[in-house]
């Protein structure tokens, strides 16, 4: 048996021995189950406090089975942050190479970020264009500013939600005119960038294609 802060966890039978304080995880059909163990997908995710999992990416972390011990320490494998009310999951981790399953959003958290060395905290959107209704992209980004308050930085994240709403339009309308691609399928809400216009984000994609 294992204790995993809320509850206890028999591996023999790959199931939680109670239920869930949690009438759904938010993580999808197998999320109402509440005695289910990292949604039947232990070789990809951990579980550490008993409620919801988080994708390794096939990592075991020493924070995810303290317990077991002697595993090397490994950067945060993406934090589930929420569920947009359209059903989407959304996680936010510290490093690139965490995975999500398909239909989640990942986020990953540059608050660290310096530009010109100068402190610019980011959090990048992966994938942004392939969402564009304007509903979805403000449930994301209202989950995202809940993860930046609950989880402070050294560098303060500050942009508002209309600000970060217009640069995912932007991004979104350069890369379906083929412009830019590469550099458009992800949004990089940056502080630098909050109130700015179209001109600006034009000449930020001018800037990132020649340098």
């Amino acid at each position: 048996m294992y204790y995993l802060q809320s509850r206890y966890y028999d591996p023999a039978v790959g199931r939680f021995i109670v239920a869930d304080g949690y009438a759904s995880t938010g993580q999808g059909v197998l999320g109402y189950n509440m005695y289910v163990y990292c949604g039947n997908n232990p070789i990809i995710r951990a579980d550490c406090c008993g409620h919801c999992y988080y994708a390794t990416n096939g990592v075991w972390t020493h924070d995810a089975w303290e317990n077991l011990g002697g595993y090397e320490k490994q950067p945060d494998p993406g934090y589930y942050a929420g569920t947009t009310d359209t059903g989407i999951d959304v996680y936010v981790g510290t490093h690139e190479n965490y995975s999500v399953s398909p239909g989640s959003v990942k986020v990953i958290d540059y608050r660290n970020n310096t530009e010109n060395g100068k402190p610019n905290p980011d959090m990048q959107i992966t994938n942004s264009f392939k969402i564009t209704d304007e509903h979805i992209q403000k449930s994301i980004l209202r989950i995202v500013q809940g993860y930046a308050d609950a989880h402070p930085s050294e560098h303060t994240w500050e942009r508002t939600v209309p600000s970060m709403v217009l640069e995912w339009d932007i991004h979104n309308k350069v890369h379906s005119m083929g412009l830019f691609t590469a550099r458009m399928e992800d949004v990089d809400m940056d502080n630098n960038a909050e109130g700015k216009g179209w001109i600006y984000f034009i000449w930020q994609g001018v800037q990132a294609l020649v340098s």
